[in-house]
């Protein structure tokens, strides 16, 4: 008989562990105690905890939306539990978590606020919470904020997507905070983010100005153009559409008055002599040509940004003929890549200089001439690179002076019906390909496209003060002159 009781109360020892375990596992998976383990719990155990969490049974949103109200939770548990939950909400469309997570939007912490900026880009969730973040005092969050309203797809057809959607009073106020951020931002990173939001926005502003001219709504393609221009004066890209604007609806004094007032216009200098298209670009004669300052990088989508590298053009012209130098300098320009060397073959996958001409001011129309470091030259029209046009160029490679040089001449003619006088005006723009670097350069940013002719800055072949021209415009000086030094 004392055997069958002491078997009995192993056995009921047994069974009640048994069910202990069964009854602190039950509770281990709660949602609340998973919860409270990740707000409180040992660092070690924070990986098997959200992997706990995503199994877990019961009303997880509920606990997560309880764990993020405390007060007490150090900041980087709700950090961790607001990713969770932006998660969880993609998921299941739980209105809690929404309205949870929205109040995070404009919580104390700003780290809390980071978190919430950055799930909203990678989730692409609670997307109408980008003007509250992009206004943030915090400059991370608004960096967050700023990155998510400068991608591709929150600008479709150059102003749709995301941003439309924006009220207007909101995006008067992301617009005010950006510029602001552009201006006195002291992170580069944090200026150009800001630009680019601006940039977004003039863009989008200069195809409603082209639409509405289409339309014939010439004052509604004023506005736009005058509030793009007023957002940034400085935007390469609302100065030039207005000029062009000017151009095809004004007299043309008036239009290049409006171009030389918004900088929009490069007028290049008749040269006091034809230079030797020998390479190299040290003749006396060049110093009376245009110079470009630094240029941009193409790729650059929304707004100016100054390519790491350095290189200088200089534009002039004499007797009809159009001529070109350009410097690309290297620190090591034994990286040169220079592959190919006959008549169009895939030059521009060396290191290469491209001029690309417009000669018609179209803005469709692309006359493409590429030169690399081997002295090999490609052409095309428009796509079409059957076609074949005369010019001269030499390239040569100065490794006492740190850079390459490449010289180009060559008659208006030889692109069809134009002309290189006095007083003629095309649109045209100068590339370089640095393939070490991976860099593709302008000496007038193109915001995203090499091709994007339409945004290629006004040339005006100058005349010597004095001299007559060609055409209707009146007669201007020449631009300001490199130094020797410069010109090396």
């Amino acid at each position: 008989m004392k055997r069958y009781v002491i078997l009995a109360a192993v056995l009921v020892v047994l069974l009640a562990a048994f069910v202990t375990v069964i009854l602190v596992n039950l509770r281990s998976q709660r949602p609340d105690v998973l919860i409270d383990r990740l707000l409180y719990g040992s660092t070690e155990k924070l990986e098997d905890t959200r992997m706990r969490l995503n199994l877990a049974r019961g009303d997880v949103p509920g606990a997560m939306v309880a764990g993020l109200a405390r007060s007490d939770v150090p900041s980087d548990r709700r950090v961790l539990l607001a990713d969770l939950m932006f998660s969880q909400l993609s998921r299941a469309n739980d209105p809690r978590l929404a309205e949870a997570l929205r109040a995070a939007a404009r919580d104390a912490d700003p780290a809390v606020r980071r978190k919430v900026a950055h799930c909203v880009a990678v989730y692409e969730l609670l997307q109408d919470e980008l003007p509250a973040l992009a206004c943030d005092s915090d400059p991370e969050t608004r960096r967050q904020a700023y990155l998510t309203l400068v991608s591709e797809t929150s600008w479709e057809d150059s102003g749709g997507g995301m941003w439309r959607r924006i009220s207007p009073a909101d995006r008067r106020r992301v617009l005010d905070m950006a510029a602001q951020t552009a201006k006195t931002s002291p992170d580069p990173e944090m200026r150009l983010l800001g630009s680019s939001v601006l940039g977004q926005q003039i863009e989008s502003l200069g195809v409603q100005a082209v639409q509405a001219a289409q339309r014939g709504e010439m004052d509604r393609a004023e506005k736009c153009l005058a509030e793009a221009l007023e957002l940034d004066p400085n935007n390469h890209q609302a100065r030039l559409r207005l000029a062009r604007f000017r151009l095809a609806n004004s007299p043309r004094p008036e239009a290049l008055a409006a171009a030389r007032k918004h900088q929009a216009l490069i007028e290049i200098p008749e040269l006091p002599a034809a230079p030797a298209v020998d390479g190299d670009p040290t003749e006396a004669c060049w110093q009376s040509a245009f110079r470009s300052g630094d240029f941009f990088v193409t790729t650059s989508r929304w707004a100016a940004q100054p390519a790491r590298g350095k290189t200088r053009a200089y534009l002039g012209h004499r007797d009809g003929t159009l001529y070109v130098a350009v410097l690309g300098y290297e620190k090591d320009l034994a990286t040169l890549a220079r592959k190919h060397t006959g008549r169009d073959s895939d030059v521009w996958r060396d290191d290469c200089v491209e001029l690309l001409f417009d000669p018609a001011i179209t803005g469709q129309d692309t006359y493409q001439i590429v030169i690399n470091a081997n002295n090999a030259a490609f052409d095309q029209k428009s796509g079409d690179k059957s076609v074949n046009f005369r010019f001269e160029h030499k390239a040569r490679i100065f490794p006492d002076r740190g850079y390459w040089a490449c010289e180009f001449a060559m008659k208006g003619e030889a692109l069809g019906s134009f002309h290189v006088r006095p007083g003629d005006l095309w649109a045209m723009n100068v590339f370089r390909g640095r393939i070490a670097a991976s860099e593709h350069c302008a000496m007038w940013p193109t915001f995203g496209g090499a091709l994007r002719s339409d945004l290629y800055p006004l040339v005006l072949f100058a005349p010597t003060p004095g001299r007559p021209t060609s055409a209707t415009s009146p007669a201007t000086s020449p631009a300001s002159s490199p130094s020797t030094a410069a010109a090396r």
